[in-house]
């Protein structure tokens, strides 16, 4: 079946009685018209596919979803008040947009994505992610585990983004773990509490092409950067900075350009390879071990370890 829009209007609730659900087991289609339809103050059920040919669509009502939801070129889909992503959601499209700006998103099972950007409200739940997509801020708390298993994870922008418990038992927080690519870009900070952090796989990378601030936000236990893939800074942008963040390199560390600092305690613990090309290693305050690691140190780079102990 297909329920198609052509205008900018609002599919609304009037007041009277309980609000409605609109429940699609088949196609939900946008196209003709340019501007805004919006869906609001309905439950919006999607079991089906949502597809958004010309204009934007809003769900400025819950959604609850384990269909597809699909963009064509300079189309929009908008989340803004709270969505529920069960197993099998798909979010695709080529020269669009699907964003999430509000709201609390819960995720389970397996998703698919070529284009999703979490850019505000708070993420909760356990779920594999597969494919591209942007985080550009908000906070992904709880405890759960998001595993992104293939393509780019762009941490872009300059909003800064939390992970962390936030319920104030201050560990066991949520951890993103990867085996596909992280890129982190733009100027916002990555803010880690309560145990949370960043786990890379082998066969995984975390590229660093910014200048920002990984650091601990305070609350709990440090945040921590497992890696077991390679972490990667590329780009000479100046100094980026783990803050209090507790950092284990078992595989590869290189740094290409630019600086890495280590302050506030957390640290380096390499058992792995730091490979420094360009650029500079410094800990501060922080500390290292190297056991079993190597550290390869090029021409014209540079090691500055100070202020606490340090042993390889």
């Amino acid at each position: 079946a297909l329920f198609l829009v052509q205008n900018d209007s609002t599919l609304g609730y009037n007041g009277s009685g309980d609000p409605a659900t609109f429940n699609n087991a088949g196609t939900f289609r946008k196209n003709t018209t340019t501007g805004v339809t919006t869906i609001s103050n309905n439950t919006f059920n999607n079991t089906g596919t949502v597809d958004v040919q010309t204009g934007t669509l809003t769900f400025g009502t819950g959604v609850s979803a384990s269909g597809a939801f699909n963009v064509a070129s300079r189309a929009n889909i908008l989340f803004t008040a709270g969505q529920t992503f069960s197993n099998g959601a798909s979010f695709t499209g080529s020269g669009g947009s699907i964003k999430i700006t509000g709201g609390t998103t819960n995720v389970s099972g397996t998703l698919t994505s070529q284009l999703l950007d979490f850019s505000a409200g708070t993420l909760q739940g356990s779920a594999d992610i597969t494919g591209d997509l942007t985080w550009s801020g908000g906070a992904w708390i709880g405890t759960g585990l998001l595993q992104h298993t293939a393509g780019t994870l762009k941490l872009s922008g300059s909003a800064n983004k939390t992970i962390s418990r936030a319920d104030n038992i201050g560990s066991g927080g949520r951890i993103l773990r990867s085996a596909g690519t992280i890129a982190w870009t733009g100027t916002g900070k990555l803010l880690g509490g309560d145990g949370a952090g960043l786990d890379i796989l082998s066969g995984g990378v975390f590229d660093i092409q910014n200048a920002s601030t990984y650091q601990h936000n305070g609350s709990g236990n440090l945040p921590f950067l497992t890696n077991a893939g390679t972490v990667r800074k590329t780009v000479d942008l100046g100094t980026t900075i783990f803050d209090g963040v507790v950092f284990t390199n078992l595989n590869r560390l290189e740094i290409l350009g630019g600086d890495l600092s280590l302050i506030n305690g957390g640290g380096l613990a390499n058992s792995g390879l730091v490979q420094i090309q360009a650029g500079a290693l410094a800990s501060a305050g922080s500390g290292a071990t190297s056991t079993g690691g190597t550290f390869d140190v090029w021409g014209g780079a540079q090691v500055d370890f100070s202020g606490d102990a340090d042993t390889f």
